[in-house]
């Protein structure tokens, strides 16, 4: 399917599933509103003149912090199964944790270790060069195309191993070595449904004036939301277009043992 197929039918399944969309998020938001609630108690306690920063307020912090990227992570693992599987989990479903949950951010961290590596390594090669070019001018519009080119080389591989999300959201086993070479066929289709998407956002609200506004925060937050989930749901068609066309009999070797391809994706 071409990329901008796959973006508009991103679009519509969104559109017409507001709702659902929303409700794969209730664990999320009541989490982040607990969490809120937790810090502005611990940041009260913290400005009474006899108190201090104690172990088991930073604990409390960071376990409160691990929670919501987990719970998170679960929400994003039913957007994903409502793209790819037009699935509707149940509220008992949304709040029950399961291995998938739990193997979903562990691919997810292990994909952001991966790119902190790629990012290292990216700048011991040019590092050196883009620091020389950014100290010797002030010209805006350089220093704009500098950053904007270096996010987009960070964002061509992450849109090349992120397919590793999907396939832990549908209980498939790829790794990221696997991610790399399975996506090397659909590397322009990933690059401008998945990495290009976010930076086109990012830029377009960068020039719009920001406000001191909580209405202005509100309706930022919501777009972000937004393109968070079509994002989901391109990386998920995506991902679905691929493993159809991999597992497809005509493709495989033996039709009859999936398993046997090099390529196919279980």
């Amino acid at each position: 399917m071409e990329i901008k197929k796959i973006i508009i039918k991103a679009f519509y399944i969104f559109s017409q599933n507001k709702i659902l969309f929303l409700k794969n998020f209730i664990p999320t938001f009541i989490m982040l509103g607990a969490i809120s609630i937790v810090l502005y108690t611990l940041n009260i306690g913290i400005q009474q003149p006899s108190a201090k920063l104690t172990f088991s307020y930073v604990s409390l912090i960071f376990i409160s912090i691990i929670t919501f990227f987990i719970i998170l992570g679960k929400s994003i693992v039913h957007t994903h199964r409502t793209f790819i599987l037009n699935e509707h989990a149940t509220i008992k479903e949304l709040f029950k944790l399961t291995r998938r949950d739990f193997r979903f951010v562990k691919n997810f961290i292990v994909l952001n270790l991966v790119m902190l590596l790629i990012g290292i390594a990216i700048m011991l090669v040019i590092g050196g060069y883009l620091i020389g070019i950014t100290e010797s001018t002030e010209n805006e519009y350089i220093l704009f195309g500098i950053g904007l080119i270096t996010t987009l080389i960070i964002a061509f591989f992450w849109s090349r191993l992120a397919i590793v999300l999907p396939s832990a959201a549908l209980d498939h086993s790829l790794s990221i070595h696997g991610a790399w070479q399975v996506s090397d066929d659909y590397s322009g289709k990933l690059f401008v449904g998945v990495g290009l998407l976010p930076v086109i956002t990012d830029t377009i609200i960068s020039f719009i004036p920001s406000y001191d506004s909580y209405i202005y925060s509100v309706g930022v937050a919501l777009i972000w939301g937004a393109v968070a989930i079509i994002e989901i749901g391109v990386l998920s068609l995506i991902y679905k277009d691929i493993t159809d066309k991999q597992n497809a009999p005509d493709n495989l070797d033996d039709a009859d043992n999936l398993d046997s391809h090099p390529n196919s994706i279980q």
